[in-house]
């Protein structure tokens, strides 16, 4: 549809796979034709910044030292594994 004489911008239907947190991930979308690259790279970005924050699957992670770490000692997480351990707080 167009409107206020437009035209419509070109949108595809475009799907992405990748791995993450020790298994597979799809996602499908509809994306203007001239933006499907910026949208992989922001979607495996941030695929990234949680899976270096929460993956129990990785030794590097921040929830990986997180769980290495004495108890006694403090442990400085980003905001991202800080989300998720709130979260998981209040549903446990």
């Amino acid at each position: 549809l167009t409107g206020c004489g437009r035209q419509a911008e070109k949108v595809t239907l475009r799907e992405w796979r990748g791995e993450a947190m020790g298994t597979t991930w799809m996602l499908k979308g509809w994306v203007p034709t001239i933006g499907r690259a910026e949208v992989e790279a922001e979607v495996r970005s941030l695929l990234e910044d949680w899976e270096s924050a929460t993956s129990v699957w990785r030794a590097d992670s921040e929830l990986a030292q997180f769980n290495a770490a004495p108890a006694d000692e403090w442990v400085c997480v980003g905001p991202r594994l800080w989300k998720a351990l709130r979260l998981a707080r209040e549903i446990g």
